[in-house]
């Protein structure tokens, strides 16, 4: 099945940036693993992070020599953020401030990766091209015409986009790109931490397992902005945002700063959600 190369590049570079920060949330939920951070570890993971690429980049558009070539380069990239953390460190010990934003880069770069590779994915592997066929086909006669393979891809890359990759941005935007869930680990070595999204003791905000449930339940709302947007129902995007403001009426006045993280969290999520369900609308 032909992918255009917009379509084959939105595609690419959801699957990277979204194994990429799927697999650091992964990993950062493994204690034995969190514990360790020496260099070997580091690049064993790197390791089996690059056969996960080229497993999925194959199963997605089919097996050939370029796949673990572009699966490399993606492990490459993703790799400078050891070299960010190191720069991190040092901006913090000469001028106090350590630039969160700059961990950014390496999804900038995959996306870049995703455009020039999109020419090589151009096409999709016989079992996706026929799942893909068979859910176009499962839509109602009457909407079938609004809906074909490159819309259904598109839906796909923006979810995953919206997932854990836009989490880590909206740590970074924030500017707590460090992992409470690490906390108490020394940071000594840079070599895991940069992997498992750093490490640096929060108390002021939540434990590691409420962290998690926060994250998780942003990017079920960001699935569900994106979802109303796209079916014009922005009203019951009020809806979501109400309930969850509730829940946490009660920590505003105790803790004014977790008010203020709490509100610039849910209008970078909310930005965030409403950019992508408008580009799909367009």
């Amino acid at each position: 099945m032909y992918v255009p190369p917009s379509t084959g590049a939105l595609l690419l570079g959801a699957l990277l940036i979204g194994l990429e920060y799927w697999a650091k949330s992964f990993v950062s939920g493994l204690p034995k693993i969190a514990c360790r951070r020496d260099a070997k570890t580091y690049w064993a993971l790197r390791s089996c992070s690059w056969v996960a690429a080229t497993v999925l980049l194959g199963l997605v558009f089919g097996f050939s020599s370029w796949t673990p070539l572009l699966a490399l380069a993606y492990a490459a990239i993703a790799s400078t953020e050891r070299l960010l953390t190191r720069l991190q460190r040092c901006l913090a010990t000469l001028t106090g401030s350590r630039l969160p934003w700059l961990q950014i880069l390496p999804m900038l770069l995959l996306a870049v990766l995703a455009v020039f590779g999109s020419g090589l994915a151009c096409s999709l592997s016989e079992p996706v091209a026929e799942f893909i066929v068979a859910l176009v086909w499962s839509v109602p006669a009457f909407a079938r015409s609004a809906v074909s393979h490159q819309r259904i891809l598109e839906y796909v890359a923006v979810y995953i986009l919206v997932s854990q990759p836009a989490n880590h941005i909206i740590r970074t935007l924030l500017g707590r790109g460090f992992d409470a869930e690490s906390a108490g680990v020394q940071a000594d070595s840079v070599a895991l931490a940069s992997f498992s999204e750093f490490a640096e003791k929060d108390n002021v905000y939540a434990d590691a397992q409420t962290l998690r449930a926060g994250r998780v339940i942003g990017m079920l709302e960001r699935w569900m902005i994106v979802t109303f947007v796209v079916l014009n129902q922005f009203g019951s995007i009020g809806l979501i945002l109400t309930a969850k403001s509730i829940v946490r009426f009660s920590k505003f006045d105790k803790n004014p700063e977790f008010a203020e993280y709490y509100l610039l969290g849910t209008l970078y999520s909310m930005t965030i959600a409403l950019l992508a369900g408008l580009a799909l609308r367009g």
